[in-house]
């Protein structure tokens, strides 16, 4: 259950810049290219819609993976992850994910990593990241 958990994190956390990019890129190409590819519309707009679909729960697993982890993590049972806590979370993530191997990083490599996605997920700027704050974070809300 908890290697589900932190593959389905990993996953999660290498996913959202992607469903970021993607969702800009078909709204453009669409008004461009009606005329040339007709049944080619039809298709884009299926894959589309097929994406929030799949998106939607996985906000919901976000919700619940973040819930039974955020424990583990809050090492001083605060309620919040300092940076420390943080980033002992996201370099476990990223260790974890398969895509990641490919990009080896050194120990200050994974500082700068985590440091990067800390100031990012930090959304208040309180130096300090709450649950609701990592479920945004990870959903690609933040």
């Amino acid at each position: 259950m908890l290697k589900f958990i932190a593959v389905t994190s990993a996953a999660v956390l290498a996913a959202t810049p992607v469903l970021a990019q993607t969702a800009t890129p078909p709204a453009e190409p669409a008004p461009a290219a009606p005329a040339q590819a007709e049944p080619a519309s039809p298709a884009a707009p299926a894959q589309d819609a097929a994406q929030p679909a799949q998106a939607a729960p996985a906000a919901d697993q976000v919700q619940q993976i973040v819930a039974a982890e955020f424990p583990t993590y809050d090492t001083d049972k605060s309620g919040d992850l300092n940076e420390t806590e943080f980033q002992t979370w996201v370099v476990a993530l990223r260790d974890k994910d398969p895509a990641a191997a490919a990009k080896p990083l050194d120990d200050a490599g994974k500082a700068k990593f985590a440091k990067e996605i800390f100031a990012k997920a930090d959304t208040n700027k309180d130096k300090k990241i709450a649950q609701a704050e990592m479920v945004a974070f990870f959903s690609g809300a933040a």
